[in-house]
């Protein structure tokens, strides 16, 4: 488990590490107004393909290991392209952000839904190196290609980076569609199974409902700080969420790792509680440390880097300090839930966050903006990642203490050394 871990963290540090300059040079070239408009295009794509994963999704890592193949991937298929269409007529009718960009939202979350489909398939298949290949594949090049329409096409504006996601979601789409064809090929061609649809969806229903949530409580405030404020408000929080989220590396590579060992050995009940408080002890410890370096930094630094339409950014990292770090926690959880099958839980979880986010951010973004996004935010992470946290005490009749025992870990780092 160990060795997946690292391979997944060294994986997701370098594609952290490249976004990082992609983030560095669209807020530099383009300035905070629009990196704000880019904010928007790229969240609402995101927030498409969420929709998308009803039938797909993570879902499908659960079931992978107990199920046919095709009858799990076409009906996922069929329905990110209904989902496509119908986001196309939603936005063309009741537009979130600027209509000139409706065909390349719907467009970019088809490709995306296909490419996490396809990823949610090899994750079920314990394909873990391969899917971090490639992420690595698609932020690479989309950093290429965005620099290539800057700098040698002189095209500085927010389509060149539209560009770059169309050649970066459709080069790792197709090759995620050659990799998923070789588990095909043994099997019956069968595309429709009632019951294994019913099972998806009965799954599928609480765990996208989960990141519909999720998404919501993450991003809602974007769209709120445009509405009341401006683009460039929303450029800078941001590239001060990108900072925060940036905490998550850790709990993202210890999760993907559990969630698939989980969903491929849900009997193991013993194994699967100490591999679970064991990620949750690495993360936090690990979470900690980054919060406090991020905190530390001087704001001059993060003006230097992102430009002077940048100024006050490290306000709002404040404001979000404590919620990152809880919910990074959190999130480990979550993977638990989703792995042994119980993605209610996470569906409870986020659902009670989002009311907290939409109670909060009523009262504090309309009168103290950034700030008051960030406070909602991390006021949101704490109280859904205290929900999973007692629901999963009560489920495994474990006291709080038992995550901050940290013997075994020390125990299982030393026997795995060489």
């Amino acid at each position: 488990m160990f060795s997946k871990i690292i391979h997944t963290f060294v994986s997701r540090f370098a594609s952290a590490g490249i976004n990082f300059l992609i983030l560095v040079l669209l807020s530099r070239v383009l300035g905070a107004s629009v990196k704000g408009e880019v904010t928007l295009v790229v969240a609402t794509v995101f927030g498409v393909s969420i929709v998308s994963g009803f039938l797909g999704g993570s879902a499908l890592v659960f079931l992978v290991p107990r199920c046919l193949l095709l009858p799990l991937l076409f009906p996922a298929y069929v329905w990110a392209f209904l989902v496509g269409v119908a986001s196309f007529v939603y936005f063309t009718f009741l537009p979130l952000i600027n209509p000139s960009y409706t065909i390349h939202i719907v467009l970019l979350s088809f490709v995306l839904s296909i490419y996490t489909i396809n990823q949610s398939l090899l994750l079920g298949k314990n394909a873990i190196k391969v899917t971090n290949l490639l992420q690595i594949v698609q932020i690479c090049t989309t950093a290429i290609i965005l620099i290539l329409f800057i700098f040698v096409f002189k095209q500085k504006d927010l389509m060149a980076y539209v560009w770059a996601l169309y050649v970066s979601f459709g080069l790792v789409c197709l090759w995620s569609c050659v990799l998923v064809s070789k588990y095909l090929k043994t099997e019956e061609r069968i595309f429709f199974s009632s019951a294994i649809t019913r099972r998806v969806v009965g799954l599928s229903f609480y765990n996208q409902w989960a990141y519909i949530t999720q998404f919501m409580s993450l991003r809602l405030s974007f769209y709120w700080l445009e509405a009341d404020f401006s683009l460039s408000q929303v450029g800078v929080y941001s590239n001060s969420v990108a900072l925060a989220e940036s905490v998550w590396l850790v709990s993202g590579s210890v999760s993907t790792v559990l969630f698939s060992q989980l969903a491929n050995n849900i009997k193991e009940t013993k194994n699967n509680l100490q591999m679970t408080i064991q990620s949750v002890q690495i993360t936090f410890v690990s979470s900690l440390f980054l919060v406090v370096a991020m905190l530390l930094l001087p704001e001059g630094l993060y003006i230097w880097l992102f430009g002077n339409d940048f100024s006050g950014i490290k306000l709002p990292l404040y404001g979000l300090s404590v919620g990152v770090l809880v919910y990074a926690c959190g999130l480990v959880l979550g993977h638990y839930f989703s792995g042994v099958g119980l993605q209610r839980v996470n569906a409870l979880a986020s659902s009670i966050g989002l009311v907290a986010t939409l109670l909060c951010g009523w009262v504090l973004i309309p009168t103290h903006g950034q700030l008051g996004a960030s406070l909602t935010a991390s006021i949101s992470f704490v109280v859904s990642s205290s929900v999973l946290a007692y629901i999963f005490m009560r489920r495994e009749q474990i006291l709080v203490n038992r995550f901050f025992d940290f013997d075994g870990l020390f125990r299982r780092f030393r026997a795995n050394k060489p």
